[in-house]
């Protein structure tokens, strides 16, 4: 998780405290999982949604709606495609 802490605050290009950082993605996480998404920080899409999580409620004021619309609109996507259902395991 610090590697990809790390990698969010130079993508995002803040200086915030790495422990708000966390929380910011357990909270994209906890999100994505209510819509039936479930993926891993290597994934593209995975990672965009949390990049635009963190752009759109921290830092962003600006574009926070534009952030947030981007989110909700791949959030909704990723959740229609049917490739982010949780899988049971042996069922793979």
């Amino acid at each position: 998780m610090e590697e990809l802490i790390e990698k969010l605050k130079v993508r995002i290009r803040i200086t915030i405290l790495d422990e708000e950082v966390e929380d910011l993605v357990k909270a994209c996480q906890k999100d994505l999982e209510i819509s039936g998404i479930y993926g891993e920080f290597d994934d593209p899409l995975y990672y965009q949604a949390i990049v635009l999580y963190l752009k759109a409620y921290f830092g962003y004021n600006d574009k926070q709606e534009e952030f947030q619309r981007a989110y909700e609109a791949l959030k909704t996507s990723m959740a229609l495609s049917g490739d982010y259902e949780k899988v049971e395991s042996g069922q793979e």
